[in-house]
């Protein structure tokens, strides 16, 4: 919106604001503010070709108001831990797990069986995407185009860097969570084509949104979400969600063997709901450690371990900081199926560790205590 005044009216305050929120934005969201910052300046790069002179060396100042105002950002709220290692391994963990390939989901087999729009969809939004950058640009840069329009071509770079999601989680309907800018750049081509005759833009817009209606009533997805419109009456109940079931044995056995401001291992399904009802603080760094399953089932749903590093860092962690109690599910200690302790190296590993440093202390009555030997 922002831009878009700025395309209509020249003045300063708009790319301002807009350099203010591009900044604002890596800081709020990293992967999201680095797309909206490579649109801010592929808009800023177009405007300074096709502006005049003057204007030129006005604007070129704001170059800088996005880097500035997240590091600004940064320095105030996160002080000197900009400076650490640990920070910056943290925003960039999850980029170097993409580019890793965690994650992700063939694009070719998504295509073959996910239907004719998941297909249609994945080809068309990058190929609207790139033609509105080369037409829009190019115009822009031969002076043939009013300057407001730069937006479009803004909107279809920052458009790309969305659509990277869907290339690396090729996902059934995954293009739903990226296709806004998608949507902006048909209205907008829309606009343009048809003949600026009000009643023929009428005449021809109306099927359109009567496709788009009957389509949407249409799709069983839309249909079995609770809605007015639901013809399957297929309204899911509204279950108290407020607290799991947690026993009391197993909650006072934290609170009775640690401190209120200890951190506390806890390998449990329920992680988080035990150290949030015993008021303790996480032991793991990367917490919750293991993904939720029942109580009652020999299953193992894994670890966010999804790295040798972060197993690593885990072992260091334990081995340095030697917690006094460990608490874990008695259903892990080998009463699991043996091809869990097999194929998850990692669960075996820090069982390994469990048993090679501490013993049995007490138990509840699903987590069993253990204490440090030494």
């Amino acid at each position: 919106m922002c831009l878009l005044q700025h395309g209509r009216t020249f003045k300063k305050r708009w790319l301002t604001a807009g350099g203010l929120l591009t900044g604002a934005s890596i800081f709020y969201m990293t992967d999201t503010g680095l797309y909206l910052f490579l649109g801010f300046y592929a808009y800023l790069i177009l405007y300074l070709f096709s502006a005049k002179e003057k204007k030129r060396v006005f604007d070129g100042a704001v170059f800088f108001l996005p880097i500035l105002t997240t590091l600004t950002l940064m320095a105030l709220l996160l002080k000197e831990n900009i400076f650490t290692k640990v920070f910056w391994q943290n925003i960039l963990e999850f980029a170097g797990l993409m580019l890793n390939g965690w994650g992700a989901v063939p694009l070719l087999p998504a295509l073959k069986t996910q239907g004719v729009l998941s297909s249609a969809m994945a080809i068309g939004m990058p190929l609207v995407y790139l033609l509105t950058i080369l037409f829009e640009g190019s115009s822009m840069v031969l002076k043939k185009s009013k300057s407001e329009r730069i937006l479009s071509a803004a909107v279809g770079v920052y458009g790309l860097g969305l659509f990277h999601y869907f290339i690396v989680r090729s996902t059934p309907g995954g293009f739903f969570v990226v296709c806004l800018p998608f949507i902006f750049l048909i209205c907008f081509w829309l606009d343009k084509i048809l003949t600026e005759n009000q009643i023929q833009k009428v005449r021809i817009l109306l099927p359109l949104v009567a496709v788009m209606f009957i389509s949407l009533v249409l799709s069983p997805t839309f249909l079995d979400y609770p809605n007015f419109l639901n013809q399957k009456k297929n309204i899911h109940e509204q279950k108290d969600m407020a607290h799991p079931f947690l026993p009391p044995q197993d909650i006072e056995l934290i609170r009775g063997l640690t401190e209120k401001n200890e951190k506390v291992c806890i390998f449990s399904n329920l992680e988080t709901a035990f150290l949030i009802a015993a008021d303790r603080k996480p032991f793991f760094y990367y917490s919750p450690l293991i993904f939720s399953r029942s109580f009652d089932m020999r299953d193992f749903g894994g670890t966010s371990l999804f790295t040798a590093q972060r197993l690593q860092k885990t072992m260091r962690d334990l081995e340095t900081e030697k917690p006094r109690n460990f608490f874990i599910e008695e259903k892990f200690l080998n009463k699991l199926p043996t091809v869990y302790y097999s194929y998850f190296t990692d669960l075996a590993e820090i069982i390994n560790y469990l048993r090679k440093n501490y013993e049995f202390s007490s138990r509840g009555r699903y987590l069993a205590a253990f204490k440090r030997k030494d």
